[in-house]
């Protein structure tokens, strides 16, 4: 990212934030310090940014807050957002969160229809100089329903609060154009993604946090596995696998130290956008997506969240990730780091509801991301 770029994404990042405390105040003023017994809360939000792999970015983020059933348990909440970019992507996600029998039942779901014109890197973990551009425009529906193991009564008390199990679920329909004058040029997984991906698997979770959306302590391990086959109409015959475990220790001064480890597999004919790769928004931030990209990905975070004054908190992290065709390939591969800081403001203390700005110096050079919510 060049100068000009950096302080684009830095100026327009922080245009975005007054725009947004400036709405999120006078919609959540008379509501933020009060208990949650008010029947739903809505906030609409315009934000703009900047990115140098979509340039500039305009959106709405509409949201509703219903209200708790218990104490313990957040109450539902919807989103809806829209995205434009100066570079021609356009995205619009409509998704939701419930727990549902007191917390017994966790329900998450998330509609999107995306048309993304992006960039493939070969190289993997040392991508190359020069990349395929590619549109992609897709129709996708996914998401969990997670059982408590309140459900067994016969395991322990500890188990059944925090132990959940469940099926994941992925629509998608895609379609894919390649500026390429051949076909037969193009690397495996580009000139096979076009089509349907169909896919379910089993989802066990431990989740001792003490919040969902930002937690300062507890811990969370998530097993998942996701089959995709021909035999339900998928394009593509192919399995994603995932070992995510975070944890989060409250410290002196009001302090949180998040850690965070993901290994992610990819098996099978896996098109490009299935591959494992750092998202640069949520791993390896400031990254442009799929300039790490291959059939597994390891990843470490860390993450100082400081808090500052009312509605605005700062973080300090450090990250480390990498990718590989196979395990043997990604243990030998060398990492690439990440390290910068980053500003969060509060859109409702009450659900832990942020929104962030990062700024990275990563794959050497300068980053920046901007969305809502933690990173992790």
């Amino acid at each position: 990212m060049s100068f000009y770029h950096f302080r684009c994404a830095v100026s327009s990042s922080i245009a975005m934030l007054l725009c947004i405390g400036f709405a999120a105040t006078a919609v959540w003023s008379q509501n933020e310090n009060k208990e949650d017994t008010v029947n739903h809360r809505y906030l609409v939000v315009p934000f703009g940014a900047y990115a140098e792999e979509t340039g500039l970015q305009l959106g709405v983020l509409g949201m509703i807050f219903f209200k708790s059933s218990t104490p313990d348990v957040p109450g539902p909440l919807f989103i809806v957002s829209g995205i434009a970019t100066t570079k021609g992507q356009k995205t619009a996600v409509l998704s939701a969160s419930a727990n549902v029998f007191q917390g017994w039942i966790r329900l998450t779901g998330l509609a999107q229809y995306s048309d993304w014109p992006g960039k493939y890197w070969a190289g993997g973990n040392n991508p190359s100089d020069t990349a395929f551009s590619y549109g992609m425009t897709s129709a996708r529906i996914l998401g969990s329903t997670l059982f408590s193991a309140r459900f067994f009564s016969p395991l322990p008390a500890i188990v059944q609060k925090d132990f959940r199990a469940g099926l994941q679920y992925d629509f998608e329909h895609n379609i894919t154009r390649v500026d390429s004058p051949t076909v037969g040029s193009l690397p495996h997984e580009l000139a096979n993604t076009s089509g349907n991906r169909i896919g379910f698997g089993p989802l066990l979770q431990w989740d001792s946090r003490d919040h969902e959306g930002c937690p300062s302590r507890g811990l969370l391990l998530s097993l998942g596995k996701m089959y995709y086959k021909t035999m339900w109409n998928s394009q593509n015959n192919f399995s994603k696998s995932t070992i995510d475990l975070r944890s989060y220790n409250t410290m002196p001064l009001g302090l949180v130290l998040a850690l965070s480890t993901l290994w992610e597999r990819a098996d099978g004919d896996v098109p490009i956008d299935r591959l494992s790769m750092p998202d640069g928004t949520t791993r390896m931030r400031g990254l442009t997506k799929g300039r790490l990209r291959d059939h597994q990905q390891f990843v470490l975070q860390s993450e100082l969240r400081i808090p500052l004054s009312g509605k605005f908190s700062s973080v300090l992290f450090a990250d480390a990730g990498k990718v590989g065709p196979d395990l043997s390939s990604l243990v030998d591969n060398r990492f690439h780091y990440d390290v910068g800081g980053g500003f969060r403001y509060s859109l409702n203390s009450e659900r832990r509801f942020n929104f962030r700005i990062d700024v990275s110096y990563v794959d050497n050079g300068v980053g920046a991301a901007a969305s809502f919510g933690e990173a992790f």
